[in-house]
């Protein structure tokens, strides 16, 4: 004959794992930056984020020009290679993104504010959640490109000055959520030199990481529950 407690295993079983499933949800969690890696060239995808550089088109690696009349400072494209947009001055660079050949690129502002938008978008988030930040960014000239990641105007990865020309460098962080809300996560280029602080950007996600759990009051509750409703069943 079953004991007591091998009758409630079934319902303690239950509750942990439902428990576990909730902290351990978060692990096939997907990027919820739309199109963060520039695949999609639609003009609604593309619409998805917001930059205070304008857009000039999707350009692949064909020649972006000063003198054809066609570039201009503080403009950005969709590229595929800098060295093809502008030969004379950017290296050749392939896609953060194995698989995705496409990047963001931006010819730096000739003048003005330095305190530019590079990228913006707009995301959901819940209350309690760990969100891990990453992006992927290349200086494409040789002035000095200074980066910087925040979420409603609070730094969440601080101003960092790309070393390397041609190189992509990862940028990471996480971040908590402090309520269930949409937050504005914007990427700005902070260096106060306008000629040649030329980027690329890639690989843009934020990722739910571990989900809010029941504080362990919470969880004593739910087990207690359980055993009281299982004993009302077997009576």
């Amino acid at each position: 004959m079953a004991t007591h407690f091998e009758k409630i295993l079934p319902v303690l079983t239950v509750i942990v794992s439902s428990t576990i499933l909730i902290s351990s949800g978060a692990a096939n969690a997907v990027n919820l930056v739309i199109n963060g890696g520039f695949a999609d060239t639609s003009e609604s995808r593309l619409g998805a984020f917001r930059s205070d550089y304008n857009f000039d088109g999707v350009r692949g690696d064909t020649v972006w020009d000063f003198t054809t009349n066609d570039r201009n400072p503080g403009e950005y494209i969709i590229s595929s290679n800098p060295m093809g947009n502008v030969p004379q001055a950017w290296p050749e660079l392939s896609s953060f993104d194995e698989g995705n050949e496409n990047m963001l690129v931006a010819d730096s502002f000739s003048s003005g504010s330095e305190n530019n938008v590079l990228w913006g978008q707009d995301i959901s988030v819940k209350a309690g959640t760990t969100y891990t930040l990453s992006f992927a960014a290349a200086q494409l000239f040789s002035t000095p490109v200074i980066l910087e990641a925040l979420i409603d105007g609070t730094p969440v990865i601080s101003e960092t000055e790309l070393s390397e020309r041609g190189e992509w460098e990862v940028f990471q962080s996480t971040w908590i959520a402090p309520s269930s809300s949409t937050v504005s996560l914007e990427i700005f280029q902070k260096s106060n030199i306008h000629l040649g602080t030329d980027v690329a950007l890639d690989a843009i996600a934020l990722i739910p990481t571990t989900e809010s759990v029941p504080e362990p009051s919470s969880f004593i509750g739910l087990v207690t529950l359980g055993v009281i409703f299982f004993n009302k069943r077997v009576r």
